[in-house]
């Protein structure tokens, strides 16, 4: 495909925003072993890139009197730069590239914390690189550090086939739910540990992890940076080289530090009430589609108290661990920026500059040492309209997206690029040879209870007395059904089938017994063949030789 630059694209539709209708749509992440789900298909690829650029090429939106396009510009620019110094720094080059032409290529862009997550969410990073390379483009990993770290230990399998558990083994001490930006390296004895102690725990499985390579160019990583998310990142993406993916790396606090962040914010700071009301009214909307009750869930509401209004951004100041919603008041020309706790700036504003004021105060604040980063929603608002040409989401990103797909229509008055949506399942331990199905419990747990009301049929040898009880039970049963027989006598019969059936049942408590140890062997291993399936192992506990193939050959089959 030959690479198209969006400035190259004509205007050929109306410039009016389109929203599309709510749908409650689900998509779920495949269940069986290497395998992988791409929506839209991979063959629609090219087709969403053109929708996408004729969106951004054809809308007259303008934030503070900049044209969208020249922002949308200035942004890619800026951050390309800063992806190629950051990449470079990690795989300890000093040379800098041009990066002037990057701006006008396709760009692909994804993102994900910088945790050592699954393998699903690991093929975003492939996918994006994929479709970047066939587009002739550029793929990006915004590397999300504004989240808290909220563990530093790995669930590693353990124990017996028949009978597996899970140990937590961690590479470093607590954290108590840091920012990933500002979280060091604590205790190098941990940390230069841990791949050592996983190899051990997985021996019974007879597995050797990636992480006994990956760990090796952390262990350089962790003499140049002091910060734990370079450090792991460093890991995986000498990995991700090897493998032949070319992507770029940027950690999302770099980001939010450029003067193109600071105009998306500022846009937002000033018409925040208005933000905030489209915000919670798009909610609403979502919980009622999706039938969702939490009043957390897939976001909290913003709110509005004693003249402060709620933003979707986080601040705190370094050195700091808690993160706080960023709230404004405007009023009578003035503003003021605080986290509800305190006031953090209070500055008149000149309504004819209040944007480059705000802009300038956003600076101040950083220069001061505050962190204003995004939320979920803003995160992705800002990566799909300033940045990205495709964004690729993975399940959670894709369902929350939802909502700023609207966003992006009622408050900035632009139809919603669209993205792509991938993950994939593996399994990280081989399942058992004969797998067992709910439907084979719930089959011997029938059988039980026949047993139960009905011990007769099941008796492998009938003794003289058994058969004497057989035939006493039938001619109850035949008498119980006959309505012509006295009513008053139903009760002595009900007994008396009663206790025959517990005389039977002795000879059958063989076979009781040898059902009941079948039901406790199915459940255990049906547990056993459901931890075998976790698809939430960490991609640094798979052996090379099953996620390299896959990863390596992802389709890009698109025109």
């Amino acid at each position: 495909m030959t690479p198209v630059s969006c400035t190259e694209i004509s205007t050929t539709f109306s410039k009016t925003p389109v929203e599309q209708p709510w749908q409650r749509k689900k998509i779920r992440a495949p269940g069986q072993d290497e395998s992988l789900i791409v929506d839209p298909s991979v063959t629609a690829v090219g087709d969403l890139l053109k929708q996408n650029c004729e969106i951004f090429s054809e809308t007259s939106v303008s934030i503070a009197a900049e044209p969208f396009a020249q922002l949308r510009e200035q942004c890619r620019r800026e951050i390309l730069e800063a992806a190629v110094d950051y990449t470079q720094s990690l795989e300890g080059k000093s040379e800098l590239p041009t990066t002037k032409h990057l701006s006008s290529l396709p760009l692909v862009v994804t993102g994900h914390q910088p945790e050592m997550f699954h393998p699903g969410v690991w093929v975003k990073n492939f996918l994006a690189g994929k479709l970047a390379e066939k587009a002739g483009g550029v793929a990006l990993n915004l590397i999300i550090d504004n989240d808290n770290l909220t563990t530093t230990a790995l669930r590693v399998p353990t124990g017996p086939r028949n009978s597996p558990s899970v140990e937590w083994i961690a590479f470093d001490d607590d954290h108590a739910n840091e920012p990933w930006e500002d979280a060091r390296l604590n205790t190098t004895d941990i940390f230069s540990t841990f791949a050592a102690r996983i190899a051990n725990s997985m021996k019974p499985w007879s597995i050797s992890p990636l992480v006994s390579r990956m760990w090796k160019s952390c262990a350089l990583a962790s003499r140049r940076f002091p910060l734990l998310r370079d450090v792991l990142t460093v890991g995986r993406h000498f990995l991700e080289r090897d493998w032949g993916l070319d992507i770029l790396e940027l950690p999302l606090s770099h980001l939010c530090e450029t003067a193109t962040f600071r105009k998306f914010t500022a846009r937002i700071l000033l018409d925040a009430e208005r933000f905030r009301l489209i915000h919670n009214r798009i909610l609403e909307e979502y919980r009622r589609v999706n039938r969702i009750r939490s009043q957390s869930h897939p976001v909290p509401e913003l709110k509005s108290e004693d003249r402060r209004i709620e933003t979707p951004f986080w601040i705190w100041k370094k050195g700091e661990i808690d993160r706080r919603p960023l709230y404004v008041i405007r009023n009578n020309g003035r503003l003021v920026l605080s986290d509800k706790h305190r006031v953090l700036i209070s500055t008149t504003l000149d309504e004819n500059n209040e944007f480059s004021q705000i802009v300038d105060v956003l600076k101040q604040l950083s220069q001061e040492g505050f962190r204003i980063r995004t939320r979920a929603l803003t995160t992705t608002m800002f990566s799909r309209l300033f940045l990205a040409d495709l964004f690729v989401h993975g399940l959670g990103g894709a369902k929350y997206d939802e909502m700023t797909d609207r966003l992006i229509v009622r408050f900035f008055g632009m139809t919603a690029p669209k993205f792509v949506t991938t993950t994939a399942t593996f399994h990280l331990l081989p399942g058992n040879d004969e797998s067992v199905t709910q439907q084979d419990i719930r089959n011997t747990k029938q059988e039980l209870r026949r047993l139960h009301y009905h011990p007769d049929l099941f008796l492998a040898h009938k003794t003289e007395s058994a058969e004497i009880l057989i035939r006493e039970k039938k001619r109850l049963i035949a008498e119980q059904n006959d309505k012509t027989l006295r009513t008053s006598e139903n009760r002595a019969r009900y007994l008396r089938l009663k206790e025959i059936r517990n005389e039977l049942a002795i000879d059958a408590e063989t076979t009781r017994l040898e059902l009941q140890r079948r039901l406790e062997q199915q459940q255990q291993k049906l547990e056993s063949d459901r931890f075998l399936s976790d698809r939430e192992f960490s991609f640094v506990l798979f052996p090379e030789d099953k996620l390299k193939p896959f990863m390596q050959t992802l389709s890009t089959d698109f025109s």
